[in-house]
């Protein structure tokens, strides 16, 4: 599998995890608020989900994560 493939399932695996977690949290605190439960949901995923990204260098592609409470590392 390409790295370029393997971000992209990497990314919406992570965004879809938070989603859903966060939306059955805040679906379990505030039942009747549908449409801002999945907004606000989303948002938060959109934020807290880690960033896989592919960067080419001289010797060969490399696929990095990058999250809001850690530097880029390397994933092997």
């Amino acid at each position: 599998m390409k790295y370029k493939h393997k971000a992209l399932l990497y990314n919406f695996v992570c965004f879809a995890a938070l989603f859903i977690l966060v939306r059955m949290a805040l679906h379990y605190f505030f039942p009747g608020y549908n449409f801002w439960t999945a907004v606000f949901s989303g948002i938060t995923a959109i934020v807290l989900a880690p960033k896989f990204v592919v960067v080419k260098t001289a010797s060969g592609e490399k696929l990095f994560v990058k999250w809001l409470f850690t530097k880029a590392k390397e994933i092997k």
